[in-house]
């Protein structure tokens, strides 16, 4: 059992006798040779005689035979677990350190350090556990086993020598971690590259040890030159043991070994020559993760068999297939749906620029599908932990599809014109449109949704739109929705505190009239109560690739903002019309006349903050900024910050009680325009002035609460504090100017 627990520790580590202990040996045969020939010749001279046996060999040679016929080596001693044989059937001598002298243990201490370094057996370096132990460890663990020289040998030669030792398990760690990989079968290119960057260095490693051998042999080596040579070696392996048992012990994916290779450098950049081997190494094994990086930020492909890469295309078809797509499935959710990113397969030195990217190869594959021609980048890119020349490379690839589409969108479809569309339907609300639509669709917009037509009402705005000379007014659209704009509201916020993205881009969706849910997310009624004015908004159908900008999740945020402008309007109209009824259906006092007056300078006021104070100037600045914009990611990012701007300046966001008290103070005035549409008849006029008393007291309540709302939002001291300070100013000034006209009218009366 124990022979073979040695056969098994021999297998590993092996030991060979140096020049000067062959010749130590021969000398001493030799010696014992010429003694024994001496002592034979003074036999003969005594005996004088000449006798020769019968077999014709002298008689008094014998022991001269014995001795010559016998193997020219010393006994083979009886084997420790620390000696093993050699191929050429010679065996370690067993030496008595303390019987030599200094200069001696010096020479057999180096001897053995360098043999051990290279992971063969010393007589006089022990490891720390016994061997039937040693043999049972796994590739894994034999790097952890520690190493501790003879106490026999001198104290100093010791001290200096401890330093090197953990050199000896480094080895074992790094060596037994290329011997895994090569065994290993898809453990993914970058471990590969690896563990050959390692065995490369080993390469070196070993022509150092030899050259130390050499020198040795050659008495130009002592243990402080062998300490100083092995000392940046040990701090070089130390690192790449450190890799090597973080890799294996971690299973890190390629990615994960690239980022642990970097931080390593960056954190061990006061170390020269651990800095050089470490730079050298990012560089060599980045190589193949980098050419996967190449092929798509330049090319639009995605060749990644072994799954490394941290994009994942979606689509089972040729990246490269000139098969274009129909303009069902060519979309912005198609798009953006199609590559699925997987950030833990990509590298940290990568991470900040995984948009850019993501974005390069797939601009590429739009173009493709835009039928673009387009000549691509062939640029090596690699990666040096000093050097950004990779980060130039990948700008240089991003902005030559980003730019060519941008530009695709602006000269050859017009992506400007439809954008002022969307701005002139769904927040400028021009009279001449909105007005004229309201005016042929009022008897449509007074129903209950459920009872209202959609193609009649399409047909009606056809008729508005049938003069404009706009050459993309066949992609507006009327759209009736299900839910009221509070919940619709709810579902937008929810979407935006979504944080994973694909669920972002399936809710894109959720505003489709045939979805019913309320703001606690239960189911509505089969009879909705709601009317057509609330429930109207517009849908702007953009055709590929103008929708790429004009997505659903940007018609979702122009909805909110025109339902609740659309409303406002509306009530403006029926508050007006007022003032045009000369019927004796309708009956009109001083106290009627100035609150109608008071509800509809205050429904004005509300409109024209959104749109003059707050619509108009950012877009604006939106022209401007898309009139400049490089690439098409600003344009998408510019046009997104104008929405997001819009929607927080009119306080259409999270906290829903200024949409909430708008609507309430909206159809406080709608009913107060059918009270006074009374039937004919009506004669009563102090029941009237009662009932208008009671309306004024109930507007003034709801103006005077939203008043204090946007006053408490005033107080704050960023972008949304200053606009509701104007939206204050407008309402005081409104409110001020007719209590003034009020109090003339009763001193005239």
């Amino acid at each position: 059992m124990e022979s073979e627990i040695e056969k098994k520790f021999a297998g590993k580590m092996r030991f060979q006798l140096s020049k000067g202990e062959l010749e130590t040996q021969i000398r001493s045969v030799h010696d014992r040779i010429e003694e024994f020939t001496a002592i034979s010749d003074a036999t003969i001279k005594d005996k004088e005689t000449t006798d020769i046996s019968e077999s014709g060999s002298p008689t008094g040679l014998s022991p001269l035979k014995d001795l010559l016929q016998s193997p020219p080596m010393a006994e083979e001693p009886q084997r420790d677990s620390w000696i093993f044989e050699r191929v050429d059937g010679y065996y370690i001598p067993t030496e008595d350190v303390r019987k030599i002298p200094v200069e001696r243990q010096e020479k057999l201490l180096m001897r053995d350090l360098i043999y051990a370094f290279s992971g063969v057996p010393a007589s006089h370096i022990k490891p720390d556990l016994p061997f039937d132990k040693i043999a049972e460890l796994s590739a894994r663990d034999i790097g952890k086993v520690r190493f501790k020289i003879d106490d026999a040998f001198c104290c100093a030669f010791r001290a200096l020598a401890n330093e090197l030792l953990p050199l000896i398990s480094y080895y074992i760690s790094v060596q037994s971690f290329v011997e895994e990989t090569s065994m290993t079968s898809n453990c993914g290119r970058v471990r590969q590259a690896l563990a050959a960057a390692f065995q490369e260095y080993l390469s070196s490693y070993y022509e150092l040890q030899a050259q130390l051998e050499t020198e040795l042999h050659d008495g130009r080596l002592n243990l402080q030159k062998l300490v100083q040579q092995l000392r940046p070696s040990l701090i070089i392996m130390e690192a790449y043991a450190k890799v090597s048992t973080t890799v294996r012990d971690g299973r890190l994916n390629s990615a994960q070994v690239l980022s642990l290779l970097d931080e390593l450098y960056k954190d061990h950049k006061e170390a020269e020559d651990l800095c050089k081997a470490m730079e050298q190494l990012i560089a060599n094994v980045s190589q193949s993760y980098m050419k996967l990086v190449q092929i798509w930020t330049q090319k639009g492909v995605i060749y990644d068999p072994q799954r490394e890469f941290f994009i994942e295309d979606t689509e089972r078809v040729s990246a490269m297939s000139s098969t274009l797509l129909s303009p069902e499935q060519c979309c912005y959710e198609y798009w953006f749906k199609r590559y699925r990113l997987h950030l833990e397969r990509l590298p940290s030195f990568l991470l900040p620029h995984a948009d850019i990217i993501l974005n390069a190869g797939k601009y590429l594959n739009v173009l493709r599908q835009c039928n673009v021609q387009l000549k691509l980048m062939q640029s090596p890119l690699t990666y040096a932990p000093n050097d950004s020349q990779h980060l130039d490379l990948l700008q240089t690839s991003y902005e030559l599809s980003a730019q060519k589409l941008l530009q695709v969108l602006v000269k050859e479809q017009n992506i400007m014109l439809h954008l002022r569309n969307v701005f002139g339907y769904f927040l400028l609300q021009p009279e001449q449109f909105t007005d004229a639509f309201i005016s042929h669709a009022d008897e449509q917009l007074q129903r209950n949704v459920d009872r209202i037509l959609p193609e009649k009402l399409q047909g009606l705005l056809g008729d508005v739109l049938q003069p404009s000379t706009d050459p993309f007014k066949d992609l507006l659209h009327c759209e009736l929705m299900m839910c009221d704009l509070l919940t619709q509201l709810a579902k937008h916020m929810k979407r935006a505190h979504c944080c994973d993205g694909q669920d972002d881009a399936q809710s894109a969706g959720d505003t489709e009239p045939a979805t019913v849910m309320t703001s606690e997310g239960e189911t509505e009624p089969d009879t909705l109560n709601l009317f057509g004015y609330e429930a109207f908004t517009l849908r702007y159908e953009a055709k590929w690739p103008v929708s790429l900008v004009l997505h659903a999740e940007v018609i979702s945020k122009l909805q909110l903002l025109h339902r609740l402008l659309f409303f406002l309007r509306y009530i403006q109209r029926q508050l007006a019309s007022l003032w045009h009824l000369q019927t004796e259906d309708v009956i009109q006092t001083t106290c009627s006349c100035m609150l109608r007056q008071r509800m509809l300078s205050s429904v004005v006021g509300l409109e024209q903050y959104m749109t003059k104070d707050v619509i108009e100037p950012h877009w604006e600045t939106l022209v401007r900024a898309v009139e400049k914009a490089p690439h098409i990611d600003d344009l998408q990012t510019q046009f997104q910050l104008f929405l997001d701007q819009c929607l927080l300046l009119c306080l259409i966001s999270e906290d829903s009680t200024f949409v909430r008290s708008i609507f309430t103070l909206g159809h406080v005035c709608l009913n107060y325009c059918r009270y006074v549409e009374t039937p004919p008849g009506r004669t009563d006029y102090d029941a009237f002035e009662s009932g208008v008393g009671e309306y004024e007291e109930e507007f003034s309540s709801f103006v005077l609460s939203i008043m204090e709302l946007i006053d408490e939002l005033a107080q704050k001291s960023d972008s949304l504090g200053v606009s509701c300070k104007q939206l204050l100013r407008r309402l005081e000034s409104v409110h001020g100017q007719l209590q003034s006209e009020e109090q003339s009218t009763t001193s005239d009366l």
